[in-house]
């Protein structure tokens, strides 16, 4: 049910449980869901059939132009499959705002439908509660006059905030037209948007707004578009903040050959960027030296012919990655925090030369892989594998020299 009054419209739903509750929104009186349905379906029926329009022809709401809406909306989008009118909606939109009559009768169906199809009010582009037209528009009568006969749509209309608002134009609806010419770009169809995204930027970054608008649209070409040169821009200018460049050089700001800036920054960066990664790296391993050694006490062991040791940098962990084309590497940073152990068993007679790499977590074994994590263990080395993985189950017990008690050496002493 839907209670509709001049500037308001409301809509109830009834409920099994609380009887008839207002909704939060007046939206469509139904909508089926496409429930299990697959890419390839088509979507499910939500049209219906609107009867006794003729009664409201005695109400607030005779001056509606539903019949004409729905045949604009037709035109509009006759390339769909499918085309479902929200006739309840507009009914609900034009009691809250009877400007759409005339909105209609200008042309201006795209600010209509944003409103019906969207309910979007265009802001901060129009002013729904003005008393007339121009006021609507924000512009003195002559603007609505340029603005009418140069075809003026919400497109336009939005570059013509744009020009008002961040480049304080007199001459606003000239300066959206040669905004709108300057950008290039054929996949653009809302160019004020992208002007505004492009602005965003700008003032976070704090730089001049109309001189760099007019930067990028110079260094516009045939293979580029605004939006690609945008990003090469910020791109550029944010890896020259990390690179700490002279900004305050013209020529650095706004280099001549964005492209050949932008490649040289972006070399320099990925080079500074291995650097402080090599600086966070190097502070990690330094802070987890004390965490190691225990694992030292917990996990080295030899039998003099295999030993089983603990790495002690991120780097040594890479290194076996690469040498054992594994992806052990990935698991550096955890090994460095604590939050797993990554050991080497190798040979003690070539204890450089990677082996067999071992995840461990506590006295748990997670994996132990060879090259390619293809390589087995030998039968020798699987012995020595298991006896020492028994010992570290076994609490990883020492003498006081510090060797391994090994469970053939409790023998031993008990005999």
């Amino acid at each position: 049910r839907y209670v509709l009054r001049p500037g308001s419209a409301k809509r109830f739903i009834y409920s099994y449980y609380y009887g008839w509750c207002e909704s939060k929104s007046f939206g469509e009186p139904f909508y089926i869901k496409n429930n299990g349905g697959c890419f390839w379906a088509p979507p499910p029926d939500n049209s219906y059939t609107v009867f006794g329009l003729n009664k409201l022809e005695n109400t607030f709401l005779r001056y509606n132009m539903l019949d004409e809406y729905e045949d604009r909306y037709y035109q509009e989008h006759a390339n769909r499959n499918y085309i479902y009118i929200n006739y309840i909606t507009y009914l609900c939109q034009f009691a809250m705002y009877p400007q759409i009559e005339l909105l209609q009768k200008l042309g201006y169906y795209d600010i209509v439908f944003n409103l019906v199809e969207n309910n979007s009010k265009s802001y901060p582009y129009v002013n729904w509660g003005a008393d007339n037209v121009t006021e609507f528009f924000k512009m003195t009568k002559q603007e609505f006059k340029e603005f009418r006969q140069n075809g003026g749509d919400l497109k336009l209309l939005k570059m013509v905030w744009v020009m008002k608002k961040h480049f304080k134009s007199k001459t606003p609806i000239r300066s959206a037209l040669e905004m709108t010419e300057a950008i290039q770009g054929g996949y653009i169809q809302a160019k004020a948007d992208v002007l505004r995204d492009a602005i965003s930027d700008i003032k976070k970054e704090k730089l001049p707004i109309i001189e760099t608008v007019k930067y990028l649209i110079k260094k516009q070409n045939q293979k580029k578009d605004f939006t690609n040169v945008k990003q090469e821009y910020f791109d550029y200018y944010r890896m020259g903040k990390d690179l700490k460049y002279d900004f305050t050089n013209h020529n650095v700001l706004y280099p001549k050959n964005l492209t050949k800036a932008h490649d040289l920054a972006n070399e320099t960066h990925t080079i500074w960027l291995e650097e402080q990664e090599a600086k966070r790296e190097a502070e990690r391993d330094k802070k987890a030296q004390s965490m190691l050694k225990k694992k030292d006490k917990q996990y080295f062991f030899t039998d003099g012919k295999y030993i089983v040791t603990v790495p002690h940098s991120t780097k040594e962990i890479l290194e076996e990655g690469r040498v054992q084309k594994h992806c052990v590497g990935g698991y550096a940073g955890r090994h460095m925090e604590g939050r797993l152990t990554i050991l080497f068993l190798r040979l003690c007679s070539e204890p450089e030369k990677a082996l067999y790499t071992i995840e461990m977590h506590n006295k748990s074994l997670t994996q132990v892989q060879g090259y390619n994590n293809r390589t087995p263990l030998t039968p020798e080395a699987k012995l020595f594998f298991e006896s020492w993985l028994k010992w570290v189950k076994d609490g990883s017990k020492r003498d006081e020299k510090g060797n391994p008690i090994t469970q053939t050496e409790k023998v031993k002493k008990s005999a």
